[in-house]
């Protein structure tokens, strides 16, 4: 889901970018609906495991940062509003962070157990 709404992301901006409608049209089609199905998965993923708790939060905390980024490019789009976009850009920062936090502890967690994990590579 995640990687799916990234690729659809990736397509219509940074280097890819034509104009607000198409960026506004595949965010709102696609993008967005993506990541409000990856919230909802994360939210409804049961723990069996205690230490996974803290971790699972920090994914979902994550994804609910990248979401509100999203959210305020939507709303920049629609107001033409270079403050939200610089808001929106500042929450992406702020999910870098969280999501790096995340991978980081996924890491000391499989390394502890003698796990293999692979993060992903799309972000």
């Amino acid at each position: 889901m995640k990687m799916k709404a990234n690729k659809a992301l990736a397509s219509v901006s940074a280097e890819n970018f034509k104009n607000d409608e198409e960026l506004y049209k595949v965010l709102t089609s696609e993008v967005i609906p993506e990541y409000e199905k990856a919230l909802e998965k994360a939210k409804s993923l049961e723990v069996s495991v205690e230490e996974l708790t803290p971790i699972k939060d920090k994914m979902e905390k994550a994804l609910i940062i990248y979401y509100d980024a999203l959210q305020l490019e939507k709303e920049a789009l629609e107001k033409t509003d270079k403050a939200l976009i610089e808001q929106s850009n500042a929450k992406g920062s702020e999910y870098i962070e969280a999501i790096t936090e995340y991978h980081v502890e996924m890491e000391k967690l499989a390394e502890e157990y003698d796990v293999d994990y692979q993060k992903c590579t799309t972000s």
